[in-house]
């Protein structure tokens, strides 16, 4: 019977080292890629992918999905908001883990709260930096990606109402709605993704004023009622001496970035004023994102701020209702998405027959 040879170490180390150098080749394509892939011009994009005042940098449609998520690591338009999103659900992370070390999430009641907003903020960092890398597949995938976009910002918007009520609300304001007060935000939450649906399939110029009017009106109204308990805290300040206005700077600077989130959202500053300077770099929806950014931060560091002052000592937070509040919220949002998907079709077909008569 012949033997059968073993082989040496040299040939087991040969097939080790092909194994290694598989790797390598894959790691040495990955560097080659060129950090600018061609991109297209304005002119040569569907209606529906141009924004207005950015006239280059936009990528081709109808490529393989590994195209969308290798751009991440590439320059073109939508470069910087998946960046600084994917930044932000980070940054969310990273605080929420600081948070933890200094208040024990086991035994303190406003966990509940923390983990709700934070919640909030990591589905619509992940949704908007998703939406960003991967609307441009086609004009059905564009569509769909910006509607789970603006799901994302009510699910934060969800999120950041639990803060306001649940840790900076005045206590009386508190104890008048308190019954109330999550069924409503779920319920502004909802109305706000259904405005913003509205405001995307339904109104014929992308770019039209009364199209961002509407998302702004919608998002802003929930904003600033569920931001009633907060400002109700300004009022013993001013009226009572023994409070000093300078005991809620932490609101402050919440209230200046809510209002610069609205205000850079809604412009196109600066690329309106030179179009095509500021296509890769600088463009107002960039600006947007890292203002966001910032906003979440200072929202976090306010949440702190009060918990440990013991300015949540009147509030009853409960995490499994957050939970099944966020759950409602999700199933009727994928509900009324499954109800307009005729509506998005529709819509394609409508930009697309624009694009082609262009």
């Amino acid at each position: 019977m012949q033997r059968i040879k073993e082989p040496s170490v040299c040939q087991r180390r040969g097939k080790d080292s092909s194994t290694m150098t598989n790797v390598l080749d894959y790691m040495k394509i990955l560097l080659r890629m060129p950090l600018h892939q061609p991109t297209l011009s304005v002119k040569n994009v569907a209606h529906m992918f141009k924004e207005p005042y950015i006239i280059s940098g936009y990528r081709p449609t109808n490529k393989p999905w590994s195209y969308y998520f290798l751009s991440f690591f590439q320059l073109h338009n939508e470069s910087v908001n998946v960046w600084t999103h994917s930044l932000a659900f980070v940054l969310v992370l990273t605080q929420l883990y600081r948070l933890s070390l200094s208040i024990d999430f086991a035994t303190n009641k406003d966990a509940a709260t923390i983990i709700g907003f934070s919640i909030g903020a990591l589905i619509q960092t992940f949704l908007s930096s998703a939406c960003h890398l991967l609307h441009a597949k086609s004009p059905w995938w564009h569509y769909i990606w910006f509607l789970l976009d603006y799901a994302g910002v009510t699910f934060n918007s969800f999120g950041t109402g639990l803060a306001c009520f649940y840790v900076c609300s005045h206590k009386d304001v508190y104890g008048l709605v308190e019954s109330v007060f999550l069924p409503f935000n779920v319920l502004m939450s909802w109305m706000g993704f259904l405005s913003c649906c509205i405001a995307k399939l339904c109104f014929k110029d992308p770019y039209s004023k009364a199209r961002k009017l509407l998302m702004v009106s919608a998002l802003g109204s929930q904003a600033f009622l569920v931001g009633l308990p907060v400002l109700a805290r300004y009022v013993p300040c001013i009226v009572d001496d023994e409070c000093r206005l300078s005991s809620l700077t932490h609101l402050h600077f919440v209230f200046f970035f809510l209002i610069s989130d609205a205000l850079t959202f809604s412009t196109h500053f600066p690329e309106e004023l030179k179009p095509g300077h500021f296509d890769i770099f600088g463009h107002g929806h960039q600006i947007f994102h890292i203002c966001t950014l910032i906003t979440m931060m200072v929202e976090m560091e306010a949440i702190k701020t009060d918990i440990v002052s013991g300015a949540t000592a009147h509030t009853r937070p409960d995490l499994t209702s957050f939970l099944m509040a966020f759950a409602v919220l999700i199933v009727v949002e994928l509900l009324t998405l499954v109800s307009i998907r005729g509506l998005i079709n529709t819509k394609v077909k409508e930009v697309l027959s624009a694009s082609k008569s262009d």
